[in-house]
């Protein structure tokens, strides 16, 4: 079997990880503004970032060989957190020796 790198995923693989991180993003995005704070310009921006943090998620999941339903959970709660889960691994990344 190919060693795993992101070249040799397939797009289904980049897809499903996308579609999940920005499902935990939509959820999080309503869980914090609600219905009446929603716009359209707030709402792209999040699922962007949603999206960008469920595929570094899948990364270091797949880096540390990871069980797929733990990466997928991880990849979920990622899209959930958005920027706070980035924030997070850029803490723990620069303290990495």
């Amino acid at each position: 079997m190919p060693e795993k790198s992101p070249e040799t995923y397939t797009l289904l693989t980049y897809a499903g990880a996308i579609g999940f991180a920005a499902w935990g993003g939509v959820c999080g995005y309503f869980h914090r503004r609600g219905i009446s704070g929603f716009t359209l310009a707030s709402f792209a921006v999040n699922l962007v970032t949603s999206a960008f943090s469920g595929v570094m998620a899948l990364f270091i999941c797949e880096a540390n060989e990871l069980d797929p339903l733990y990466t997928a959970s991880i990849i979920g709660m990622s899209g959930y957190m958005g920027v706070s889960v980035l924030e997070f691994m850029k803490m723990i990344f620069s303290k990495a020796p």
